[in-house]
């Protein structure tokens, strides 16, 4: 609704600048990812476990938890198995991400406080991250266009109903 509120006091901008701009790239482009693969559950799963994976293998600032997880070689596999197939998958143009994003998901986890010793231990690890990440944040695809979206147009008819104006 903000957004719309800025472009009927903006017409004809390209939108409200986003203040995180720079730090949000990575997770536009998981979000981009995300929405092409919509229809394949498979390939969900493959961008979600190299997006969980991407800052603590892949990042110029990558952080990972070798005292506590299996070996980074292990590990690296299991990203590779995840990679390839969104590599042959036709639904998903997948590139990776820039190794200067830092955060590709919106999540924060302290690696260090468990001990997963088995690649299923940081599978099952990694999905419980997914399941939180998914129960507290909802994607959103905002197309831009001329004509405004009934459910917006009612939600801010009924928004200056309460605030009166």
């Amino acid at each position: 609704m903000h957004v719309q509120r800025h472009f009927d006091r903006a017409p004809g901008t390209y939108g409200p600048v986003h203040p995180h701009q720079g730090n949000c790239r990575g997770q536009e482009q998981s979000l981009e990812y995300l929405w092409e693969a919509q229809n394949s559950p498979s390939i969900i799963c493959a961008v979600l476990m190299t997006a969980s994976l991407f800052p603590r293998i892949h990042a110029s600032r990558r952080l990972y938890p070798e005292d506590c997880w299996p070996k980074i070689r292990k590990v690296r596999d299991l990203d590779a198995i995840a990679r390839d197939q969104l590599s042959d998958s036709s639904q998903v143009l997948f590139d990776g991400w820039h190794h200067s994003c830092t955060q590709v998901l919106p999540v924060h986890s302290e690696d260090s406080s468990y001990e997963i010793t088995t690649a299923g231990a940081l599978i099952r690890y990694l999905a419980e991250e997914h399941a939180s990440l998914l129960h507290r944040f909802q994607p959103v695809r905002i197309v831009y266009g001329p004509d405004r979206d009934p459910v917006v147009t009612k939600a801010l008819n009924d928004e200056d109903k309460k605030s009166g104006i």
